[in-house]
């Protein structure tokens, strides 16, 4: 039901390519991925059957995204967005869907796309189309220049960290109550919207703080309703005593864009891909950091993500660079839970050289039985699989063992013991 409702709008507009923002976690319907990926499926696949160009993105939201909630606001934060002065993660998204949007039109390539959108975002080109479109709707554009013209809140309210330490995580919808609570949304169904009402993010989930700093400012038309919203608004927050870790499913997702972007960089290279074996690289890194499950998926959505967008691996070659890949993954992954000497160091080079070499085992087998079976020999396996990529293996017996101790260093991710 809720895949055909929000289908029939898209296809109802008429438009010949959809691209779905679906997202995740505490702040959104969907609370977990598996259900987000779910939803997502039906909705592409109902655009598809309908005949319409459908894809879908995931987008996190565990945390809140940009700093601004409630009405007035979050146009007030669109508008600094398209100027190119809004929030990192808020500027991310919209540049994604953007470029994601023009590849489904057929503009160009996934890298062309996204050039041409953030030369939109650069050139004013966007802000200038958000004139166009409240003009047309009958708004005055003037007040996407001067947001004085907003409607501004009658009261303001701060508030206040408690304690020191690194601000952990914030519960999305806690905080959304906080701002229906302020009037920036309805309690009831009689309940009346007051644009001006909603919250203003100063502290976010990683960011450190110390007791007496301001987190948030509220906004509201009576100052009555901000006990209420600020006890919401505290229930929302964990704090940790030392820098929170990146999670697991965005460092994995991190290592499979690393996986699509390198190839597409050393593509100027003669025979890049096989001598200096870019995509390994972060196939390899997300097993050694995030362990076998996300090793592994990293390891079949990297070479498959990678030739769907850019064509490279060629699809003949896609089958068992995909079974290579999946084998790094998951091997580093299992021997990062098993491999403790004591010398982290250590650890890193023995879990690393095995799975090098499962992986390359796994490619030569399956090159053997299945994908070039009869025409492939044990001097053709030593040749591409060691001789040719030696460059490539030096590279990565040099900067992946730094690569991951560093991130344990700063804490960005957990050691394993």
């Amino acid at each position: 039901l809720i895949a055909s409702s929000i289908m029939s709008k898209k296809l109802a507009s008429g438009a010949d390519c959809i691209l779905l923002d679906v997202k995740t976690g505490n702040g959104a319907f969907m609370k977990t991925l598996e259900d987000s990926i779910a939803l997502a499926k039906a909705m592409v696949d109902i655009g598809e059957h309908n005949g319409r160009r459908t894809a879908a993105l995931i987008t996190d939201m565990d945390t809140p995204l940009g700093r601004n909630i409630g009405n007035s606001l979050e146009v007030i934060e669109a508008v600094e967005t398209l100027r190119g002065e809004g929030p990192a993660d808020l500027t991310e998204v919209c540049l994604s869907l953007a470029s994601g949007m023009l590849w489904l039109a057929g503009r160009g390539g996934a890298a062309a796309c996204r050039a041409m959108a953030e030369d939109a975002l650069r050139s004013g080109a966007a802000l200038a189309k958000l004139r166009a479109m409240v003009a047309a709707q009958g708004g005055d554009p003037a007040v996407i220049d001067d947001p004085s013209g907003f409607p501004a809140a009658a009261y303001e309210h701060d508030v206040v960290c408690m304690q020191d330490g690194w601000l952990y995580a914030t519960d999305t919808e806690k905080i959304d109550i906080a701002a229906v609570l302020l009037g920036a949304g309805r309690e009831t169904k009689e309940s009346v919207i007051d644009p001006a009402a909603g919250i203003r993010l100063l502290k976010k989930a990683g960011d450190p703080v110390k007791k007496g700093d301001e987190l948030a400012r509220l906004y509201a038309g009576d100052a009555a309703k901000f006990a209420a919203a600020e006890e919401k608004f505290h229930s929302a927050l964990t704090f940790a005593a030392r820098r929170p870790q990146l999670p697991a499913l965005v460092l994995a997702a991190l290592c499979v864009a690393l996986g699509v972007v390198l190839p597409v960089a050393f593509h100027s290279i003669p025979n890049a891909g096989s001598v200096l074996l870019p995509m390994h690289i972060p196939v390899l890194l997300c097993g050694l950091v995030c362990g076998p499950v996300y090793g592994l998926l990293s390891g079949i959505l990297t070479p498959l993500l990678s030739s769907m967008i850019t064509g490279m691996p060629p699809m003949a070659y896609l089958p068992g660079m995909l079974c290579e890949l999946a084998a790094y993954g998951l091997a580093a992954g299992v021997l990062r839970r098993f491999v403790r000497t004591g010398k982290r160091p250590l650890d890193l080079y023995i879990q690393l050289v095995s799975a090098m070499l499962i992986g390359r085992l796994v490619y030569g087998v399956m090159n053997a039985l299945i994908f070039s079976a009869g025409n492939y020999s044990f001097a053709v396996f030593v040749s591409g699989a060691f001789v040719t990529a030696l460059q490539g293996i030096v590279i990565q017996l040099v900067l992946l063992p730094a690569v991951v101790l560093l991130l344990e260093k700063a804490r960005l991710v957990e050691k394993p013991y």
